[in-house]
C-alpha cells in the first residue's frame, strides 16, 4: 500500500512538472503571437506539441496511480474485516465501485 502511495505521489508531482512546463509555453507563445510572431513557427510549435504529451502522459500515470492506490486501499479495508457497504460510506462512493474495485486482478 505504501509503494501504491508512493507512486501516486510521485505522479502528481510528475502532473504538476508537466503542467506547469506547458503553462511556461503557452505564455512564451503568447508573447511572440503578441510581437507579431507566426502562429506556425514550427520551433514553437513543436515545444508545445511536446509538453502537450508530456502532459497526456502524466494524467494517464496518475489516473493510473490514483486507481491502483485505491484499489488496495479497498482491499486492505475488506482484509480487516469491513463490508463492501462500510468501505462505500466511509469513502464517500458507491458499492458497486467498491465490489468492481475489489473483483480487479491487480
Amino acid at each position: 500500500m505504501l509503494a501504491a502511495l508512493d507512486e501516486l505521489e510521485t505522479a502528481d508531482t510528475e502532473l504538476a512538472e508537466a503542467a506547469r512546463s506547458l503553462r511556461i509555453q503557452v505564455q512564451l507563445f503568447r508573447r511572440h503571437i503578441e510581437r507579431g510572431g507566426s502562429l506556425t513557427d514550427p520551433a514553437i510549435v513543436d515545444r508545445i506539441a511536446k509538453r502537450r504529451s508530456a502532459l497526456t502522459g502524466a494524467i494517464k500515470h496518475t489516473e493510473h496511480a490514483r486507481h491502483e492506490s485505491q484499489r488496495l486501499l479497498y482491499e486492505l479495508a475488506r482484509s480487516e474485516g469491513m463490508s463492501v457497504a462500510a468501505i462505500a460510506r466511509a469513502w464517500g462512493v458507491s458499492r458497486q465501485l467498491i465490489s468492481r474495485s475489489l473483483n480487479e486482478d491487480g
